[in-house]
């Protein structure tokens, strides 16, 4: 996946013959940080608590207001009802995967 101006470009990994396709980047409804309620996901997979940990930190230095820290029983399974209601108050959501 490369991102080229407002566009990523999805690459197919099974090789196949089909061209690589234009998926338009979702609308930004957000300019800065400042105020945010940040919801951060953790998979469970090795080290992925790391990269959350070096975002909390970031997002945190760069005004948002609240962090929500949640994390999956497994990461072979969905994420349970009672975790997604308790992130339901964030207005930015990011999950990590490890490995």
């Amino acid at each position: 996946m490369t991102q080229v101006g407002d566009k990523i470009i999805v690459l197919d990994p099974l090789l196949s013959r089909r061209k690589a396709v234009d998926v338009p980047l979702a609308p930004r409804t957000r300019s800065s940080w400042e105020g945010a309620v940040v919801a951060l996901l953790d998979n469970t997979k090795h080290r992925a608590d790391t990269i959350l940990d070096a975002l909390q930190e970031l997002v945190t230095e760069r005004g948002a207001a609240r962090v929500i820290r949640a994390r999956k029983p497994s990461a072979s399974l969905p994420m349970p009802p009672s975790i997604a209601q308790r992130l339901l108050s964030a207005n930015v959501f990011i999950t990590a995967v490890g490995d």
